[in-house]
């Protein structure tokens, strides 16, 4: 039981239609030709508060157990950002919290210890890119973890490039390596639709991450993609909710002269803003 928590933790992996009318045609050009700003801001000591919730499945492998191993739970959890004040360097502080953290395994459910996920600052420049970070070098997210994770989940609140301006349909490509992580990722964005929900002008997003090859503490080889479809309030950038699939296939290199196949598992990461 305890072997498998500790892997838990360490994963936190065209139909037929009318042709266009030429006004149609005109409008679907207007569309894609639209352009999208979302205008980050957010005041003094603001806090965000979001609903997290990961579903696992599947198999994963390690040195010291012959057959794969499976994989199958669930966990809950609140997550707070906490900004502060931008000083003389215009540097952001962004305080990450989680609380009330729960898994569910084997049918039973548990309360996790405060120290699995814990707090810590991140330093946001004007172009809102993260400067640095504090409090990840003494965790084991500053190893290697597969995808996204309680840690690097930010990728999804703050869009690289977020402070440009995108086309609706123009996807564009960029490398992220958040100070303080050993891995660095592939992210392809696109902004798909703009949308009223409630009086708020959201913008509808996919991203797709693909991580260079993870090797684990164990020796254990792994290959993870996520595809991630948010939304974004315009005015202010708050992310509204966000939904991830993540494909992870985990290698064992001791058993590669055995011809052993790949080990698959896939998650689900849930994002929605809380009261």
């Amino acid at each position: 039981m305890r072997k498998i928590t500790i892997l838990l933790l360490i994963l936190m992996a065209t139909p037929l239609r009318a042709a266009d009318t030429p006004a149609k045609e005109a409008e679907n050009k207007d569309v894609s030709a639209a352009k999208v700003t979302i205008k980050m801001n957010v005041q003094p000591n603001e806090a965000r508060n979001y609903n997290v919730s990961v579903e696992l499945k599947g198999k994963t492998v390690s040195e010291s157990s012959s057959e794969p191993i499976d994989l199958e739970a669930t966990y809950t959890l609140k997550m707070q950002h906490k900004y502060g004040i931008r000083e003389g360097d215009g540097l952001l502080p962004l305080d990450v919290v989680s609380s009330d953290a729960k898994a569910t395994l084997d049918g039973q459910q548990f309360a996790m210890p405060s120290g699995e996920f814990p707090r810590y600052t991140l330093l946001i420049d004007n172009a809102w890119k993260v400067h640095s970070a504090f409090g990840i070098s003494r965790t084991r997210y500053a190893q290697q973890s597969p995808g996204l994770n309680y840690a690097n989940l930010i990728l999804v609140y703050l869009i690289p490039d977020i402070d440009k301006e995108h086309a609706l349909g123009e996807s564009w490509q960029s490398k992220v390596k958040l100070p303080g992580f050993a891995d660095e990722c592939s992210v392809t964005t696109v902004y798909k639709s703009v949308e009223d929900k409630k009086g708020v002008k959201i913008v509808n997003v996919h991203q797709d991450y693909v991580w260079t090859e993870q090797k684990l503490p164990d020796g254990v080889l792994v290959n993870s993609k996520t595809s991630v479809d948010s939304a974004l309030a315009i005015d202010g950038g708050r992310l509204i909710n966000a939904h991830a699939q993540s494909d992870i296939v985990f290698k064992n290199p001791a058993s590669a002269d055995k011809g052993s196949e790949e080990v698959k598992a896939k998650m689900t990461i849930d994002v929605s803003q809380a009261k």
